[in-house]
């Protein structure tokens, strides 16, 4: 394929899709962050340092990106993964797109995201614990009996500024 006149190759293996052009590599990794809901992650590879954009979100996101980083182990040659991962961009601030950070793999990562979205990391626990009691009252109110203890694996991020 071409992009503004530059040749791309593609390929897929096992749902991962890298391409390539002049030396660098960009990996678009699947992530299921809400089931039926795909977060594209990106790991870019260009001879510096990786680079992550976005993290995806839940523990089947978090399945799925180790899972993804096997693939490029397996399929495509790329002896990377989280550790060697020290730099992360999020796009943007939906939790889909940063929420793994709430977990230890992500801990001492820099993180680069626009200033108008870093309050959504910085003052995350109070807009969060927020919707949490929102989403409990709901549950509660409609009578339905649901388990909540799984679904606020958010309630681990803490965020240094």
């Amino acid at each position: 394929m071409s992009i503004w006149g530059v040749m791309v190759d593609r390929r897929e293996r096992e749902g991962v899709i890298e391409y390539s052009w002049d030396g660098a590599r960009v990996y678009r990794l699947p992530v299921e962050s809400y089931p039926g809901h795909i977060t594209n992650v990106y790991l870019i590879l260009d001879g510096g340092r990786p680079v992550l954009v976005d993290t995806g979100l839940g523990p089947k996101g978090r399945e799925d990106l180790a899972r993804s980083f096997e693939t490029l182990r397996r399929e495509f040659g790329r002896d990377v993964g989280l550790a060697e991962v020290r730099d992360i961009v999020i796009t943007h601030g939906h939790a889909d797109h940063w929420g793994l950070l709430a977990f230890p793999e992500f801990a001492g990562k820099r993180i680069f995201i626009h200033t108008r979205d870093t309050r959504v990391l910085r003052d995350f626990q109070e807009v969060y614990r927020a919707a949490r009691d929102r989403i409990r009252r709901f549950v509660s109110e409609a009578g339905w009996d649901l388990p909540m203890d799984n679904i606020f694996e958010l309630d681990r991020l803490r965020v240094d500024s």
